[in-house]
């Protein structure tokens, strides 16, 4: 192979790799080689920067998608500009949400469905956003052994996943606890101790929803005389 050949390979190589990591940064152009800082460099919009100084959550999109593009295009040469899309097989993930950012883990599966179209991730996960990204039927929950879809899962929001998903309430039980208890005061028309829970309440945990209508609630029964 002539080495203008070889640099034709090459440079093609690049092309389809940068379009997966487009896949992964959309508002990237891919990467390159900086002649003058002698490092890599990701072309994020009108700024070209070192590999090094990106974000944990982009090092890992981007490190990921190349190195998937890179082993296809070794795979597959003579597929030539559609190695990506036409390329089929089948590629394993464990925890595919590590060191990523929340809002990364929620483009990760269709930032990947999109760039390696024929290509099957099977991958574990304990995000709801990843979950959340993902149509019923190419979730599988594992409970001793057994495996089942869920019944709904894209489009939901996070804390939705997490209680009617994943099974995992969506506060700690701790404060769930004393809001009942809270509530269950009041109702009780017993206004002093609910006043001293209230006030131990947002002490521990200052900004619920709930003590809006708490406090609403206190006040109506203390100026009507319970």
């Amino acid at each position: 192979m002539s080495r203008a050949r070889h640099n034709g390979v090459f440079d093609d190589e690049l092309t389809w790799i940068n379009a997966a990591i487009q896949c992964a940064l959309p508002d990237s152009r891919g990467i390159e080689y900086d002649m003058e800082l002698r490092e890599l460099v990701v072309d994020i919009g009108e700024k070209s920067i070192p590999f090094n100084d990106l974000s944990d959550g982009q090092r890992g999109m981007v490190a990921l998608f190349a190195d998937i593009a890179r082993r296809i295009c070794l795979l597959n040469p003579h597929m030539g500009k559609d190695v990506l899309s036409k390329t089929n097989g089948i590629i394993v993930i464990d925890e595919l949400d590590i060191h990523l950012h929340p809002g990364w883990q929620r483009t990760i599966a269709p930032a990947l469905k999109k760039a390696f179209p024929n290509v099957q991730f099977i991958a574990a996960s304990h995000s709801p956003q990843v979950i959340g990204s993902l149509q019923p039927g190419e979730v599988i929950l594992l409970n001793n052994h057994d495996g089942s879809h869920p019944r709904a899962t894209y489009g939901l929001d996070s804390s939705s996943i997490l209680e009617e998903v994943m099974g995992v309430p969506q506060r700690e039980p701790e404060i769930e606890e004393l809001l009942d208890q809270l509530f269950s005061t009041l109702e009780n028309n017993e206004l002093e101790k609910a006043r001293s829970q209230l006030d131990a309440l947002k002490k521990k945990a200052p900004d619920l929803p709930e003590f809006a209508g708490a406090e609403a609630l206190l006040k109506r029964k203390e100026i009507i005389g319970r």
